[in-house]
């Protein structure tokens, strides 16, 4: 049952580039984490724009980042094999207020410029989530083409994120098409 299941992961992953793993995290933990992000300094100073490497803070944190399942599953997907052998490159906290615009079209790899496919990231629901509350929109398929170009974007509202979550834009084929992601909590 475990291999069957592994094999249905890891082919659409490879096929669609992503793959929602529901229940990797228990409600409680995502209800500490959720809690924990209190103690950010982005939430203590009002602007909860999103905050890079939580992990050197509070080590529940780390502690995600650092769970067996996680890391077997990443493993997988990178190295061909429950290894454990990878590197966390960063963690990142999204607060997700109402209004807050999200990231432009892009390509995770664009920023870290890792070998193709030698990079994948995790990306944990810490409350339910769906279109209607800001969810995650992807392009199944469009991984395989490697880094894509970019171009500037002249958004000058950057409420609630990151302005280089905005500056660019990936100029994807028409022949993706976005998909919204329904991904519950854990």
């Amino acid at each position: 049952m475990v291999e069957k299941m592994k094999l249905k992961w890891i082919g659409a992953w490879r096929d669609q580039g992503f793959y929602v793993r529901e229940g990797l995290f228990d409600h409680e933990t995502c209800d500490a984490v959720v809690a924990a992000a209190d103690n950010l300094p982005t939430f203590k100073d009002g602007s909860l724009t999103p905050f890079m490497h939580p992990h050197k803070v509070d080590d529940i944190f780390l502690d995600m980042m650092r769970n067996e399942l996680l890391v077997a599953i990443m493993s997988e997907l990178i190295t061909g094999s429950f290894t454990g052998e990878i590197s966390g490159l960063q963690t990142q906290f999204f607060f997700g207020r109402p209004g807050t615009i999200g990231f432009n079209k892009h390509q995770d790899n664009f920023y870290a410029q890792a070998e193709h496919g030698n990079y994948a990231s995790a990306w944990v629901a810490l409350t339910d989530t769906y279109p209607e509350n800001g969810g995650l929109i992807v392009y199944p398929g469009s991984h395989k083409e490697g880094i894509l170009e970019t171009q500037e974007t002249l958004t000058d509202n950057t409420f609630g994120q990151d302005p280089n979550a905005v500056a660019k834009e990936v100029i994807c084929p028409e022949r993706y098409r976005p998909v919204d992601v329904v991904a519950p909590k854990g």
